[in-house]
């Protein structure tokens, strides 16, 4: 493995960029960190993870479910209620499910199977959904919880 090169600033890449992270498994009740921004989090269900302040901007993680869910549910939820979910995932009947104003959860039902996911970026204040998908229409469902 090649030696681990910092920069600070704008880098401009010529040919082919690998990006590989570590990912995050969750096997328990977790609150991530803002150092593990980029990983994909494989959640085991029933687990439930906390996002780490939507501040900085550009923090960026996918939330993959590891296992279909048999019992209970699987949440992530924003770090503060004035932080809030905003987008939505496609399903696969040709759905979408969108976070109604003010969504601060993502809940993983009783219909969710293992690889269902979604990916999310902060822009400092709250968490941009640019991509997911879960197969049944009510796998993957955005709510308030206050």
């Amino acid at each position: 493995m090649a030696d681990k090169k910092q920069f600070r600033g704008h880098v401009e890449v010529i040919g082919r960029l690998n990006y590989i992270s570590d990912p995050v498994s969750i096997q328990a009740a977790t609150t991530l960190i803002k150092n593990q921004s980029g990983a994909a989090v494989l959640i085991v269900p029933p687990n439930d993870v906390v996002l780490p302040s939507a501040s900085p901007a550009g923090q960026r993680f996918e939330f993959v479910l590891a296992a279909d869910v048999s019992s209970g549910t699987s949440t992530v939820k924003t770090a503060a209620g004035t932080e809030h979910f905003i987008g939505g995932i496609t399903t696969g009947a040709g759905g979408k499910s969108m976070a109604p104003s003010n969504a601060d959860t993502a809940t993983f039902g009783a219909n969710a199977d293992a690889g269902d996911r979604f990916e999310c970026v902060s822009s400092g204040t709250h968490w941009y959904i640019v991509g997911g998908f879960c197969e049944a229409s009510d796998g993957l469902e955005f709510s308030d919880a206050g």
